[in-house]
């Protein structure tokens, strides 16, 4: 029994560090990041297909001029 409390105890303090806000703003402004970026794509496929437009799509080309 003493390695499952000592299990316990040990998931316990790693799952305390989830309790904090800062921890799950993080993951909330990494989601939402992460959205943003899928909208664009998505969005910038539909307008370059659908309405012949060419738009930035949020990657970052390197261009060399020789």
């Amino acid at each position: 029994m003493k390695t499952d409390d000592s299990t316990m105890e040990g998931m316990e303090k790693y799952l305390a560090e989830y309790r904090n806000w800062s921890v799950w703003r993080t993951i909330l402004i990494g989601q939402v990041c992460s959205a943003l970026c899928t909208a664009l794509a998505f969005f910038s496929h539909h307008f370059t297909t659908s309405l012949h437009l060419a738009i930035p799509t949020g990657q970052i080309t390197c261009t060399t001029s020789s």
